[in-house]
Parts: C-alpha cells; structure tokens; sequence
C-alpha cells in the first residue's frame, strides 16, 4: 500500500529523500476511502452542474481531514498554459476571525490575483473574484477550518460568508466542501438555505482501543506504514506491545502516528542510518505530541504493566484546550461570543 520502495545495499542512499519517507506513504482506511468517493462524488457531479452538491468532512484535529483533501485536490491539480491558469479545485485554509474582505482576499489570492489584499470595497471585490472563478474554471470550493467562521465573535461577519456561499451555489453552480472540526457544522445547520444545499456530513473518527475492529483497524495501519517505510527498519509496530505504546500515544488520532514516525525517520536519516530505534521513537513523542496531551509519561520508555494507565482517557488527547484571555476553551470553541457594536 505504501508508495515508498526498498533500496539494495549495492544503490547509492538519498538520505534527503528518505528522511522524506512518511510523507510517500498512502495510507487508506475505511473512513478515508469514504471521504475520498465523497469528494471524487462532489467533483463529479460539479463537472455537471448539478444542484445541492455541497458536502462536509468534519473530525477531530488529526484524524487525517487534511490527509484526504491533500491527495484529493493532488488528483485535480491546477495547470498553467498560454492561456493562463486553470484550477477546477480550489483549497484554501480559513484563518482565525475571518473578515469579511480578508475571506474574499483569501480566495482572491489563491487563484493568482496580485492585488487581492489592495483595499477596495466589498462589491469590488466580490466582482473581480466572480471574474476570476470563471476566468479559472473553478467548480469546487473546498474550505479547511471551517470551524474559524463558526467560532467568529461576530454573527454579522458568519452571516455574510455563509450567505456568500449560498450566493456561489446558487448563482455560479460552485461546489463547495468545508472541512472541520465538528462544531463547524452548526454553521451550516444555522443557515437553512445552505443547510439544504449540503448533503450528511462524513465524520473522520479516531480509532477507539476498546473496539476490537477498530483495533484490528489501528493494527493493520500500522503495519502498512511499517512495509511503507522501507528500507527503514522499525521495531514491530503491529505488534501488540508497540501498537498499544502508538496507541497511548496518539489516542487512536492517526495525525500523531504520523507527526511521530516522521521526526523517527528524520531523526535516523540525519544519522545516515535505517534502523530507527525505541529511543528515536520516544524522542519523536517528546518533540511532537503537545504537552497537554501527555497523560501518562512517555509511552515509549513507560512500563506497559503500569496500573495508572486508564485507557478511556486517551479521548481527551488531542482535545484540550489552554484558556484564552477572552474566554474558556469549551469543546474547541471559545465562549463570549458577542454581537457587532458597529
């Protein structure tokens, strides 16, 4: 399954590239062939012009959103002739507090407008980009973080882009995927005109230990990444011991997995060697996994036999949430959220 092939002792070794290794590997599951047919579906039926072709790939941080959208939009790559460019997939990431501009200059800037940041009023720009939507083929939309629009202080400025959107469907026959964290659907859910234009969203899971097929699941993807990896040579990963140690690790959120074996691999080809040890990986954990979502010591040096490991702790990984100077982190929003003054 994984893209990377072994080398013979008799080639010379790219160090560079394979300290590159995880990012060549494909690793597919259940959830990601689903959200994969899910947008090769939405794309599909963009090409047509068909109406209420809108979809939503919402989950957790690290349950592989991004993965998918990545070898997605890879499929449907932009190209560039004497014509000029041509991008029937537009991908943008959506920053904190969007404005109503910024977002347009946003979208501006991803198909090449060099002044996209030049002030100008909001019908200026809602014009040049139309023009440029249509000069670039543009039938999909995909928005990441979507979860930032829904978290916005202020409803005047979650109105205007959500109703933005629905002015795209209904007048352009743009397609649009918003990707997220879950409570980025509460935006859609609160724009009934949008809300019809979006089918069910596809959730991306973490893997949950106590299921039996999902540990099978989290088992077997390790074992891929392991054949991946080649001619890295890594402790068992599929093993029972070393899957559990990952599994504490990155509480079922594969992001980590791959965050973790990334820094292993750099780490050993920065020492111009394939074997990648416990060590590196107990170093990776240390350098790539947030403070707040170490539980239970380092996974990699801790005793497995340890009475204090409670699995069904390890959801919160990848949950928690330090306190703003605004408000509370509460299920990955900020509380407070007030009306416009002006």
């Amino acid at each position: 399954m994984g893209k990377v092939t072994a080398i013979s002792a008799r080639q010379r070794i790219d160090w560079d590239a394979l300290s590159d290794a995880v990012e060549r590997v494909e690793i597919t599951t259940a959830e990601y062939s689903a959200a994969m047919t899910k947008l090769e579906t939405c794309y599909k039926r963009a090409r047509r012009r068909a109406k209420r072709n809108c979809a939503a790939l919402l989950g957790e941080s690290h349950t592989g959103k991004t993965f998918v959208i990545e070898n997605f939009v890879a499929k449907h790559p932009p190209t560039r002739d004497e014509n000029g460019l041509t991008c029937p997939v537009l991908w943008v990431e959506i920053p904190p507090k969007p404005e109503k501009a910024g977002f347009l200059a946003l979208l501006l800037k991803a198909l090449g407008d060099q002044h996209a940041h030049r002030r100008a009023r909001i019908g200026e720009l809602e014009e040049r980009l139309i023009r440029f939507i249509r000069g670039c083929g543009v039938i999909l939309i995909i928005l990441e973080e979507f979860q930032h629009v829904a978290d916005h202080p202020y409803e005047e400025v979650v109105d205007y882009i959500t109703n933005y959107l629905k002015t795209l469907i209904q007048n352009e026959r743009i397609s649009i995927v918003i990707s997220g964290l879950p409570h980025a659907n509460a935006t859609l859910l609160g724009n009934e005109q949008l809300r019809g234009r979006f089918s069910r969203p596809i959730y991306m899971r973490r893997l949950d230990w106590r299921s039996s097929s999902a540990r099978r699941t989290y088992r077997a993807v390790l074992g891929l990444w392991q054949k991946g990896l080649e001619p890295f040579e890594l402790p068992d990963l599929e093993s029972e011991e070393m899957s559990f140690r990952f599994y504490l690790a990155s509480g079922g959120l594969m992001g980590y997995v791959a965050k973790i074996l990334r820094q292993a691999v750099q780490t050993a080809a920065e020492s111009r060697r394939t074997i990648v040890t416990l060590k590196d990986l107990a170093h990776a954990y240390d350098e790539e996994v947030h403070e707040h979502d170490v539980l239970f010591g380092n996974p990699f040096t801790i005793a497995l036999d340890a009475k204090d490991i409670q699995v069904d702790r390890l959801k919160e990984i990848g949950t928690k949430r330090p306190t703003t100077r605004r408000g509370h982190a509460k299920n990955g929003r900020v509380t407070g959220r007030r009306e416009n003054p002006f």
